[in-house]
């Protein structure tokens, strides 16, 4: 992994801790890479809520996510996030969008 990706997931998983977020929305989920740092850096009774297009990489992001403990804490959405972020309920804390733009 490069170590700008690094720094990068690192800054988001501390700005998730320093506003207090309980509830995140991210739009792009690919493998869960980002997700991952989000969902542990929230408090236990917080929520990830991650949109992928993508079936095939939603599936193996499920997979990662339940594999590293915090599958609880994290609603992976397949389709398309232009529809889908519409079914989805806030307020959120914080909205990462880690889609292609």
């Amino acid at each position: 992994l490069h170590l700008q990706a690094l720094r990068e997931r690192r800054t988001i998983a501390d700005l998730v801790t320093a506003i207090g977020a309980r509830r995140v929305l991210e739009i792009g989920t690919a493998i869960g890479y980002s997700g991952l740092w989000i969902a542990r850096a929230l408090p236990a009774d917080g929520m990830l809520f991650t949109i992928e297009k993508n079936p095939e990489r939603a599936a193996t992001a499920k997979a990662n996510f339940a594999r590293a403990g915090v599958g609880d804490r994290v609603s992976v959405l397949v389709g398309d996030a232009a529809l889908k972020v519409a079914k989805v309920s806030g307020p959120f804390d914080l909205i990462f969008q880690d889609g292609h733009k």
